[in-house]
This record gives structure tokens, C-alpha cells and sequence, in this order.
């Protein structure tokens, strides 16, 4: 095997690994769409989903569930973000904040 073949390879695999991240970052998002402690069935929250359905049931979910779920995308999209940034700065791939403090 060439090196060439072994790039293709490896993109290959990085490009299934990013894919199925990326599948299981949309499921979850999904579910945690349709997880709380209200007493709203799976077709209540679909319909409050579409904006149809109780006053109620729209407001918890595009008041407090689709926030949530937003603000956990931003939050982790910024934590990889940064650790990028601090491994890339550092040129260490083992770099963690604790790489910055002081004794």
C-alpha cells in the first residue's frame, strides 16, 4: 500500500467518523426536543412544534426546549473551538487548560 491509499483511507474513515457525529448530534438534539418533566406526549410536542396545539405546550417548546438545545450546540461548538485554538497556539495535541497554570 502506497501512502497515497493510506490517506485515502484514513479520509475515509475521519469522513464516516465526522458523519456519524454528526447523525447522533441531530438525533439527540432531536430527543431532547421531546424530553422534560411536562406531561406532553410525543404528538403534543410535534404539534407544538409546528405551532399548533395548546398555548401551553408552544410555549414550553420554543420558550425553554429549542433554547436549550440551541444554547447546548453553541456551548459545545465553542468548547471544541477553543481547545482547537489552545492545542494549535501551544502546538500540542495534549494541551488542556491546565497546560496554562501557574505554580
Amino acid at each position: 500500500m502506497n501512502h497515497l491509499q493510506e490517506l485515502q483511507k484514513k479520509q475515509k474513515r475521519n469522513t464516516r467518523v465526522i458523519l456519524a457525529m454528526l447523525i447522533c448530534v441531530i438525533v439527540f438534539g432531536i430527543a431532547c426536543l421531546f424530553a422534560g418533566s411536562s406531561n406532553m406526549s410525543f404528538s403534543d410536542a410535534l404539534n407544538a412544534l409546528a405551532g399548533k396545539g395548546s398555548a401551553a405546550n408552544v410555549r414550553i417548546i420554543w420558550k425553554i426546549r429549542v433554547p436549550r438545545v440551541l444554547a447546548a450546540l453553541i456551548a459545545g461548538a465553542g468548547l471544541g473551538v477553543s481547545g482547537l485554538v489552545m492545542q494549535t497556539t501551544l502546538n500540542n495535541a495534549m494541551a488542556s487548560p491546565s497546560t496554562f497554570q501557574s505554580r
